[in-house]
């Protein structure tokens, strides 16, 4: 019965270490998450950008003035012409 108690005292002592780490592991990840999601939001909004400027170059020029236009628009929102 002597080993079975070692082992158990054993258990207990690892599971005691662990209990008094685990929440600074915990909160520790707090501020990295934080900074994860930030540098996301980041990416995300260039992205945005970048979707634009690439609609903008596809996008087709009106033939009076030469800037771009939605191609879903009746008339062009620079010189109001009819496309």
């Amino acid at each position: 019965m002597e080993p079975l108690y070692v082992i158990g005292a054993l258990f207990l002592l690892v599971l005691a270490v662990l209990w008094f780490f685990l929440p600074f592991a915990i909160f520790g990840m707090q501020p990295k998450m934080q900074k994860i999601l930030d540098e996301a939001k980041q990416t995300n909004h260039l992205l945005v950008e970048i979707k634009g400027l690439l609609q903008i170059a596809a996008a087709p020029e009106c033939k009076a003035c030469g800037k771009p236009f939605n191609p879903t628009a009746a008339v062009c929102p620079h010189c109001g012409c009819a496309r």
